[in-house]
């Protein structure tokens, strides 16, 4: 865990019979997914622990591996909705009760929306998630899922907001990427909306109309990270994608065209 100044180190003693898989952090609490080596097909093989001041403690196992965690404190307890390869679960952190939220299935992501939490399975298509379950919008990003999810704002007109959703086509085709889909006024994802090419129409986290070229750029790649700079850190608040095989991609201005490329 990163102080102000250094590192500091976890105590990791509880993943005896572990090793550590992936690690997500949000609302201030930090989930590490843990594997034993075994069959990494089967959910039964993966374990979830937090970390409570410096030391990494057990929640559950037979979890699937751990995607990704969404923070909601819309209300009087601290709760963390966490997406896996096998399902969807609570965990209340006021009452340090976990439970399951949903069905087997493969959910490689999970993201808070300005209070609205929405999960994507691996076949792309969206659900809202609440204490009470997963309840499916009437959405799907086009293709499967990678698990990337942002918000992406428009730095001209910060009101209006996008979903971003990465996916994964056929073999070979320029399905790759991304999809956008329009948030409301809110700030949320409707229960009703149409996935959309960057750049087919506004407001896109792309020039409109240049649909083309990020086709042939970041359109032929597999996206698993999406993020956008905030306007604090960056005035152009560039948006950025970590490839499965290419490294790091930026979308900004490269002799004089603003277009998606390879950070060099």
């Amino acid at each position: 865990m990163p102080s102000a100044t250094d590192w500091e180190n976890v105590n990791t003693s509880a993943l005896s019979g572990y090793r550590l898989f992936s690690i997500c952090a949000d609302g201030g609490l930090l989930f590490a997914g843990a594997w034993n080596g075994q069959d990494s097909g089967s959910p039964a093989n993966y374990a979830l622990f937090y970390d409570d001041g410096g030391i990494l403690k057990y929640l559950a196992s037979g979890t699937g591996n751990l995607s990704g965690v969404a923070f909601d404190d819309s209300g009087s307890t601290n709760k963390y909705f966490l997406s896996t390869g096998w399902r969807v679960y609570l965990y209340n952190a006021s009452s340090n009760i976990f439970s399951t939220l949903s069905g087997s299935g493969i959910y490689p992501g999970i993201i808070q929306l300005n209070g609205q939490t929405v999960a994507v399975d691996r076949g792309g298509y969206l659900y809202t998630v609440s204490d009470s379950g997963l309840s499916s919008l009437d959405t799907r990003a086009g293709y499967r899922a990678t698990g990337a999810l942002a918000v992406w704002s428009n730095p001209a007109n910060p009101s209006n907001k996008l979903l971003l959703v990465g996916i994964q086509g056929s073999s070979g085709s320029s399905n790759y990427g991304y999809r956008e889909l329009t948030l409301d006024g809110n700030g949320e994802l409707p229960s009703s909306t149409t996935a959309r090419l960057p750049g087919s129409c506004a407001p896109s986290s792309i020039t409109d109309g240049n649909s083309g070229r990020y086709e042939t750029t970041l359109g032929h790649r597999a996206v698993n990270y999406l993020h956008q700079a905030t306007s604090s850190v960056d005035g152009g608040m560039t948006l950025f994608a970590s490839t499965v095989k290419d490294g790091l991609f930026s979308y900004r201005d490269r002799n004089g065209v603003l277009q998606w490329n390879a950070e060099e």
